[in-house]
């Protein structure tokens, strides 16, 4: 799980026009506001691209390294690289004839 996440968020009442503003929240609850006066439709694009840049699990596997699969990423633990038990069998065996 992300430390930081952005959001996207209407604007307070003292913002003119209600605008909409894209703001950092740490886990600890603390918020910072790093744009602002945007559409809603800004202010969500940009809060997803943050997030994208903000991930921290860069470099995942997203598919399996046997079959292709999308893999469901956890949020904490080890990264998984194989889609099953199946998948990582399989590996293993092709690393085993591999090294004979």
């Amino acid at each position: 799980m992300a430390l930081v996440t952005a959001t996207a968020e209407l604007g307070s009442s003292r913002t003119p026009g209600r605008q909409w503003v894209v703001s950092l929240k740490r886990n600890d609850g603390r918020r910072l506001v790093i744009a602002g006066n945007l559409s809603q439709a800004n202010a969500e694009h940009l809060a997803e691209r943050v997030n994208e840049l903000l991930d921290d699990r860069p470099g995942l596997a997203r598919s399996c390294l046997t079959c292709d699969k999308p893999i469901d990423q956890p949020t904490t633990g080890r990264p998984r690289l194989y889609c099953s038990d199946a998948c990582k069998h399989v590996a293993h065996r092709n690393r085993l004839a591999q090294g004979r």
